[in-house]
């Protein structure tokens, strides 16, 4: 608004106001009719436009409405909602391929050479990418013979089959075979003509 708009504002609002002097008190006149009422008619009419003009007029910007003022609330963010128990239920892991479990498939791979009254199917058998490591636990109905002891049980698969005397005795057998085809025949006669040439 402009500095006419407000000079017409307080105009107007001098005009509405009544004198200044003091008015006499009036006599008791409220059911009789007279002329006054419509300046009141015309006074209030003129007050409610005030009103309206000054409302359309620019308020001042301040902080201290701000501070009075609630914060806005701000939105919670709702934590991500748990994947369902089911949803894990046909993926296995993928486990770290630690050296321990490394040797714990080898071991697998090659079982047919660990005991010699057990005879597995010829397959090339590779790592899956998905397993997971248990432990076997043996119930009680079980016939104890075919049960591991506390003592016997260690961490790994190696560390149990090496702690077992019958496998070690079959693995020392098995390797002193082994040892003697290699050395037989040519290898082992070229062997002992060397150590006599060393000989004085």
């Amino acid at each position: 608004m402009s500095d006419q708009d407000i000079d017409a504002l307080f105009a107007s609002l001098r005009a509405a106001a009544p004198p200044a002097a003091a008015p006499a008190p009036a006599p008791h006149t409220d059911d009789v009719l007279s002329v006054t009422d419509a300046d009141a008619d015309a006074r209030h009419t003129a007050f409610r436009d005030i009103e309206q003009r000054l409302r359309r007029l620019p308020r001042m910007q301040s902080e201290f409405d701000s501070l009075a003022a609630k914060p806005p609330a701000r939105a919670r963010s709702a934590p991500p909602a748990p994947a369902p128990p089911a949803a894990d239920w046909f993926q296995l892991p993928r486990p770290e391929l630690t050296p321990e479990l490394r040797r714990d498939l080898a071991l697998i791979k090659h079982r047919a050479a660990l005991d010699p009254k057990r005879h597995y199917r010829k397959e090339k058998w590779q790592v899956p990418e998905r397993f997971s490591v248990g432990t076997v636990i043996e119930g009680t109905g079980e016939f104890y013979s075919s049960r591991l002891q506390n003592s016997q049980r260690k961490a790994t698969m190696l560390e149990t089959l090496l702690a077992d005397d019958d496998s070690a005795r079959y693995f020392r057998r098995r390797y002193a075979e082994v040892q003697v085809a290699k050395t037989s025949g040519k290898r082992a006669h070229y062997k002992r003509v060397r150590d006599r040439r060393r000989r004085p």
